[in-house]
């Protein structure tokens, strides 16, 4: 009996704790109490704007990914990268200004361009050459020779003053006010591209440009 005792006021202050703790306890504010909080600035977020921020496992690879560019910029390597790509852009210039053939003299230029003088330019028969060097297939030199008759049809005309140290930019430049410069830059390029340039020359392209050579002619006369 006496243990049944000693049990029964284990289990109620036992369990007394528990059934305390369990109990929800609810608490209320004064309106007027409530009216000052919600007053308040400090508990106010209603014109708060979130800051929206990078993550920062990208911030930092960004950020690493500039590092490493300005320091390979910064390094010998860099300046060595920089030196080359300078040297590269230059030589292309250079090259599509010689390839463009304006500042090119109609010296001879190689050893299987014929020399002439300044009177040879005005009086020779170029047309008769063009049309022989046709017949034998040497469609390079028939371009050639077609060159040749244009500057003398141009130099007949007055457009142009022919003189042997003059390139073909010069003359470019004298007919910068008359309508014939366009084609005349236009056969000018033809002309360097296959003469100076050593293009190949097919029986098509002489066609083309003999007719180029002869509208202009056209317009001349």
């Amino acid at each position: 009996m006496y243990k049944i005792r000693v049990a029964a006021i284990w289990l109620f202050f036992g369990f007394l704790p528990a059934v305390a703790y369990g109990q929800v306890v609810q608490r209320s504010i004064p309106d007027a109490k409530w009216q000052q909080l919600t007053a308040d600035s400090a508990f106010s977020y209603r014109n708060q704007h979130e800051l929206v921020s990078t993550p920062a496992s990208q911030g930092k690879f960004l950020f690493r990914v500039i590092s490493l560019i300005i320091q390979f910029f910064s390094s010998i390597y860099g300046h060595i990268f920089v030196g080359l790509i300078a040297v590269l852009i230059l030589s292309f210039a250079v090259y599509k200004i010689l390839r463009s053939g304006y500042f090119v003299s109609n010296k001879r230029k190689n050893e299987t361009e014929p020399e002439y003088n300044e009177e040879d330019i005005t009086v020779t028969n170029w047309e008769t050459l063009s049309r022989d060097a046709a017949k034998t297939e040497d469609y390079r030199l028939a371009i050639r020779y077609n060159y040749m008759w244009l500057l003398q049809l141009l130099e007949r005309r007055g457009l142009i003053q022919y003189r042997i140290d003059k390139t073909n930019y010069d003359y470019f430049l004298e007919l910068s006010s008359s309508k014939y410069k366009q084609v005349f830059k236009d056969l000018s390029r033809q002309y360097e591209n296959t003469w100076y340039g050593h293009l190949p020359v097919s029986i098509a392209d002489h066609t083309e440009y003999t007719n180029m050579l002869d509208a202009l002619k056209k317009q001349l006369n």
